[in-house]
């Protein structure tokens, strides 16, 4: 008996091979996206946290501009919960004859260890180890030559090195956006390590910590997050009163100096840059001072994500969070598609095969024995599907997304590995879509005797449908018509089925396709309608006459197009329920408006602000992590100082935190007047900033260049992780658009195949036959085209405010090929699926169709 019943339960899987192969894609679908979305998020999660352990990457580092004293390291070891700390130094310089800026680090010992790629790491003052994206620049045993900038001191005791090796860092792991430089063209083009010995100060300026409660923790996790922040609060409250007692550490030691010096008649080229000599200092040449004094110490504490150069720890981590959160919603709305229509697939199943069921029982087999070639037939089907999404969803899927993700990081793309709690979950899913169904099913219609089971089941009644209570339309429709309306309320489970199924299918295009359009969407609208400058050029603190000079011929020469005067400060705002520190650009003018550098536009009509008089403009994204709103206030912490500040105006913007405040106000709230110390600078050719920006940054007056390359980097960094995600679920979702109408479309001919076999005896011609049915998926179709656009905005909306970063936020609009594609996919696929019920109509046997089952 048991071997009959496989013969039974394997025609029966041959006989209903479209709808077992239909079964198997939905269940591939869902369980692929799901465990694909999931597992690529976690890979790079994973993967990132054994490369950070291998090298003992720090958790908190804190800089010190004006380097650590004994009493600083000392209480820095001495910190709650420290388990290791490592002081060491760095500078930024470029190569020779070049514009090109690199980080030089002093070799570590034990914290943030640089992975070697090839060759040794420098043990000698003149050897040097450089970032690996120069292997095909220098080799190992050529020489390297570094030229650091005038007017301030000099850092390496040498500028010529032999190169001994090629590394990576685990602090920079970007190999496209390094981040900012106060050397070349202000952004950095590389890195390098020597020994320590091969700097001329011992004196540290950086501190690389590790705590005990941080080790094996995920650095993604919130555990760590949250134990990271508490750390870095008390390190800063630790080091808040240290400035003064290093300012009087310096201010002997550096009088101590001169005073040394001046024994020997020898004072030439005694001022440091980090000195300010009194009354008789003259352009960094001084007489006997009458007053020495240095700027404030300051000690900024930052964590591993925040570290200079950590563009690309902060672009890991918004990728593996992005695809993760996108993971968290499209798989939900895939599979409640894919679970509506395996449902109705199964059910149709189980009572085509009614009257076979009805044989078995008078054959003497019982309801358990029917039961089970049905589970079976859902087992089977839904387990293949599993298995291959479980495959393709741990491999396949991860594979191109991390690959593509991680293309521009020096870290090793993950190893993909089983993720067993999505996986289970996916196969859970997947095979209650097919198997409980079919249990649920099968008891409610199989209980009855064989005799019942024998003869085919009743059809559903007829009823009026509301449109035939309104006469005056009714009476005006044609035969086709109205046969078309009763049928799609007469039907009402596969008018549903129809309707959510492309719902779900067009939504999922529409978001999909929408964000896509709303990220690419960014760069075009920050960097070309909202703010027009190229270069921010920051003043010295102390520039001279003659450098000022210098600094003016720069910017009217012939390749700076427009300037304008600002005051600019940056500041760090811990804000509630975001992990990291938020850096905010506080800009001041005497003018109204920044115009015409910066368009600062209202964000609902785009309307241009001016500077109010009694309050500050703050960006979107800043305005909605604050919880504010216009007339409200917040507190701004700068300093060390806290400062109530009022918002006037909320502006339009996509990348970074502004805030755009009139000098009237600045003075009322922080009580000085703003200076301005900066420029915006717009070149005239956009393809020589990075030329322009090596001229600023060459001249002694300056302090700083920054240029948007670096930010618009950032945003194509968040856009590309995004748009390879959408791609993929683009694909997906025309997939399961296919799968679904099919099925709808086999099940509408397999269910009325008596009906069109009486429409085509009584003289219908194929095509006209084909309409008679197909017509009411058509309206259906249109209606769930609709419905989905509508649902696909909302979906576009809800993702685009989940997944962005906290420094970005995505254009809402959609354009308007995000509308069109979806339509126009699932039209062309319902006139393909129109040829092939056509083709089935054809075919169709009349006199078998229309044979009494009795």
């Amino acid at each position: 008996m048991k071997t009959t019943m496989w013969k039974v339960t394997r025609r029966l899987i041959k006989k209903s091979l479209g709808r077992f192969l239909s079964i198997m894609l939905l269940t591939m679908l869902g369980s692929m996206t799901l465990i694909g979305l999931k597992s690529a998020g976690s890979d790079i999660n994973r993967s990132a946290n054994e490369y950070f352990d291998k090298f003992d990457t720090v958790d908190l580092a804190v800089i010190a501009s004006q380097g650590f004293g004994a009493a600083d390291e000392k209480e820095i070891r001495e910190a709650h919960g420290v388990s290791e700390v490592e002081f060491g130094n760095f500078t930024d310089t470029t190569i020779a004859k070049s514009s090109s800026s690199i980080r030089i680090y002093s070799a570590p010992r034990r914290i943030s260890k640089f992975e070697v790629v090839k060759g040794r790491l420098p043990k000698r003052q003149d050897e040097i180890a450089l970032t690996d994206r120069y292997r095909g620049k220098y080799k190992v045993g050529s020489n390297i030559e570094f030229a650091e900038k005038r007017g301030v001191p000099e850092q390496l005791k040498r500028h010529t090195y032999r190169v001994t090796g090629f590394i990576n860092s685990t602090e920079i792991i970007a190999d496209n956006t390094l981040g900012p430089s106060n050397a070349g063209t202000g952004a950095l083009s590389g890195y390098a390590v020597v020994a320590k010995s091969a700097f001329k100060q011992n004196v540290p300026v950086i501190a690389r910590i590790r705590f005990k409660d941080l080790k094996d923790v995920d650095r993604f996790g919130d555990s760590y997050t949250h134990k990271l922040k508490k750390h870095s609060k008390e390190l800063e409250k630790l080091l808040s009163d240290n400035a003064a007692d290093r300012k009087i550490e310096l201010e002997k030691n550096l009088r101590a100096q001169y005073e040394k010096r001046m024994a020997g008649s020898n004072t030439s080229g005694f001022y440091t840059g980090q000195a300010k000599i009194g009354e008789n200092h003259i352009d960094g040449k001084e007489n006997y001072p009458s007053k020495i004094s240095v700027p404030e110490p300051e000690y900024h504490v930052h964590t591993y994500r925040t570290i200079p150069g950590s563009d690309g720890v902060k672009m890991l981590r918004n990728m593996s969070f992005g695809v993760g959160k996108v993971g968290n919603v499209f798989p939900i709305v895939l599979y409640l598609v894919a679970a509506l229509v395996t449902v109705a697939n199964m059910t149709r199943f189980v009572y085509e095969e009614r009257t076979n069921a009805g044989v078995m029982k008078a054959l003497g087999y019982t309801e358990r024995d029917v039961t089970k070639q049905f589970v079976t037939f859902g087992l089977c089907s839904g387990g293949i599907g599993s298995f291959l999404g479980v495959l393709l969803g741990t491999y396949g899927i991860p594979y191109v997304l991390c690959s593509s993700l991680m293309a521009n990081m020096t870290m090793p793309i993950p190893e993909l590995k089983f993720n067993w709690t999505i996986v289970g979950i996916a196969v859970f899913l997947s095979l209650s879509c097919t198997v409980l169904p079919v249990l649920a099913i099968v008891h409610r219609e199989f209980k009855a005797n064989a005799a019942q089971l024998l003869l085919p089941k009743p059809p559903s009644s007829s009823s009026r449908i509301l449109l035939e209570r309104v006469k005056f339309i009714w009476k005006r429709m044609s035969f086709i018509q109205k046969v078309t309306a009763r049928n799609i309320f007469r039907y009402k489970q596969r008018m549903l089925m129809t309707i959510f199924g492309v719902i779900g299918s067009v939504a999922l295009l529409c978001a999909g396709l929408g964000i896509s359009s709303s990220v690419n969407d960014i760069e075009g609208r920050q960097f070309g309608d909202l703010i027009k400058y190229d270069v921010v050029v920051t003043k010295s603190d102390e520039i001279t006459n003659d450098e000022q000079i210098k600094l003016d011929k720069v910017l009217k020469s012939s390749s700076v197009a427009k300037y304008e005067d600002v005051y600019i400060k940056q500041v760090s705002q811990q804000i509630k329920g975001v992990d990291d520190e938020q850096d905010i650009t506080i800009m001041a003018t005497s003018k109204k408006s920044f115009a015409p550098l910066i368009d600062i536009k209202t964000k609902a009509l785009h309307n241009s602000i001016t500077l109010p008089k009694n309050g500050v403009v703050i960006t979107e994204k800043l305005a909605k992590l604050l919880g504010v709103s216009k007339g409200d206030t917040f507190n701004l912490n700068d300093g060390g100082k806290t400062y109530t500040v009022r918002v006037s105006e909320i502006a339009e913007m996509y990348a970074g935190h502004y805030m755009f405040v009139s000098d009237d106000y600045y003075s009322h709230v922080w009580g000085e007047t703003p200076a301005a110390n900066s420029y915006l600078v717009k070149v005239k050719e956009k393809s020589d900033i990075a030329n322009v920006a090596s001229k600023f940054m060459n001249l002694e007056g300056v302090k700083g260049v920054a240029h948007n390359l670096n930010i618009i980097e950032q945003v194509r960094g968040v856009s590309k992780s995004l748009l390879t995600v959408m791609f993929v679920l683009t694909i997906m979702s025309t997939l399961l658009a296919i799968v679904i109408l099919y099925n709808l479309t086999n099940i509408n001919m397999v269910e009325r195949v008596r009906e069109i076999s009486t429409v085509k005896v009584l003289g219908f011609l194929n095509k006209e036959a084909t309409m008679y049915i197909y017509r009411e998926t058509v309206v259906l179709s249109i209606i769930g085209i609709v419905l989905g656009l509508i649902s696909g905005k909302i979906l576009h909306d809800f993702i685009i405010a989940y997944v962005a970063p906290s420094h970005v936020m995505f254009t809402p609009n959609i354009e308007l090929w995000g509308y069109i594609v979806p339509s126009i996919a699932v039209i062309g696929i319902l006139c393909v699926l129109c040829v092939y019920a056509n083709r089935m109509i054809r075919k169709l046997n009349m006199l078998d169709a229309l044979k009494s089952a009795d």
